[in-house]
C-alpha cells in the first residue's frame, strides 16, 4: 500500500519542521512544506498531495481558510486545519470550505494521526458515495442523470467558446434476441465487453453514458461530423470483433449508431439526443451494424 502523500502549509519554521518529523515517523509522505496560500495552491496542483494539513494564519494575502477554499474547488483535496484559534467565528468560517478536520496547538502525535485517518476515511466515504450517485453500476460509466448533466455542461462550453462537438447514439443490435436466447447473466456480460471495447478506442476527455438498457451515448468534445463519423466506425470495427463464448457456442456483436453534431441554438442536450435518435433509426432501418448521420451518406462496418 503506498504511502499517504502530505502537503503542510505551516508559516512557523518550528511547528513545520516538527510536524513534518512526526508525519514521517509515523509513515506519512511529505510532499511539500509551504508557509503561505500561494505557495500552498501551487503545490497543490503539481504535487497532487492526498491530503492538505493548513494552518489558519499563514503568510501571504489569503488566509488559511481562503486558500483552503481555493484547493477545495479546483482539486477536491481533503483539508485538516491546524489552529491555535478555537472561537467561535474562525471554526465557522473553517466549517464553510468543508474541512474534514482540526487539529488545535499544541498538538500530540497521536492526536494528529487520529485526525488524519478520521479525515481520509470520511473523504473516500463521500467519494464512494459520490460515485455510486453519478455511475451506472454494471458498466462503470456514467448513468443517465450524470450524462446528462455533463452533455449540459459540454454545451455551454461549446456555446461559450464557440466550440462544437460530435455525439454518438448507440444500440447494441439484436440484444433483446440474445437476452432471450441465453439469459440476462450472458446480457450483462455483453453489455460489460460492449463498453470495454469502446472505451479503449476513446480519450480521456469523451464522455460515455449508459442511457437505459442497451443505449449508451458518447460526447467527443471538439469533434467534428467528420472526426465523429471516424470514430463511430472505429468503434463499430472493434466491437465486431468482440467473440463471446458461451456453452461452446461464440456470440459474435454489432451496434447501430446514430451521429449528430452540436449546432447553434441547441439549448438543451434533448435537442441533439432527438437527432442522433433519428439517425440510430436510419441506421436501424439500412440494416443495422453501421453508422448513419442525419443528412449525410450512412457508412456500414
Amino acid at each position: 500500500m503506498l504511502p499517504t502523500n502530505i502537503l503542510i502549509v505551516e508559516d512557523e519554521l518550528l511547528i513545520a519542521h516538527n510536524l513534518a518529523r512526526s508525519l514521517k515517523k509515523l509513515g506519512y509522505q511529505i510532499v511539500d512544506v509551504v508557509s503561505s496560500g500561494d505557495a500552498a495552491i501551487q503545490s497543490a496542483a503539481i504535487k497532487k498531495p492526498d491530503l492538505v494539513l493548513m494552518d489558519i494564519v499563514i503568510k501571504g494575502e489569503l488566509d488559511g481558510i481562503e486558500t483552503a477554499a481555493k484547493i477545495r474547488q479546483s482539486y477536491d483535496i481533503p483539508i485538516v486545519f491546524i489552529t491555535a484559534y478555537a472561537d467561535d467565528e474562525t471554526l465557522g468560517r473553517a466549517a464553510e470550505v468543508s474541512a474534514y478536520g482540526y487539529i488545535l496547538k499544541p498538538f500530540k502525535e497521536k492526536e494528529v494521526h487520529i485526525v488524519i485517518k478520521m479525515a481520509l476515511s470520511q473523504y473516500q466515504e463521500i467519494k464512494s458515495t459520490k460515485h455510486l450517485a453519478i455511475t451506472d453500476p454494471l458498466t462503470q460509466v456514467a448513468n443517465r442523470r450524470h450524462f446528462y448533466a455533463l452533455g449540459e455542461q459540454e454545451i455551454r462550453r461549446s456555446c461559450r467558446y464557440g466550440t462544437s462537438f460530435s455525439l454518438l447514439l448507440i444500440d447494441l443490435d439484436h440484444f433483446k434476441q440474445i437476452n432471450d436466447t441465453y439469459g440476462h447473466g450472458l446480457g450483462d456480460e455483453v453489455l460489460k465487453a460492449t463498453i470495454s471495447a469502446i472505451t479503449h478506442k476513446l480519450r480521456k476527455i469523451d464522455l460515455v453514458g449508459r442511457l437505459g438498457g442497451d443505449e449508451f451515448a458518447i460526447i467527443l468534445p471538439e469533434t467534428s461530423a467528420a472526426g465523429g463519423m471516424a470514430v463511430a466506425e472505429r468503434l463499430c470495427h472493434a466491437i465486431t470483433a468482440v467473440s463471446l463464448e458461451h456453452q461452446s457456442q461464440s456470440i459474435k456483436l454489432s451496434v447501430s449508431i446514430g451521429l449528430t453534431t452540436y449546432q447553434i441554438g441547441d439549448e438543451k442536450l434533448e435537442m441533439i439526443l432527438e437527432r442522433a435518435d433519428r439517425a440510430l433509426y436510419e441506421a436501424k432501418r439500412q440494416g443495422r451494424n453501421r453508422v448513419a448521420m442525419i443528412g449525410t451518406v450512412s457508412s456500414e462496418s
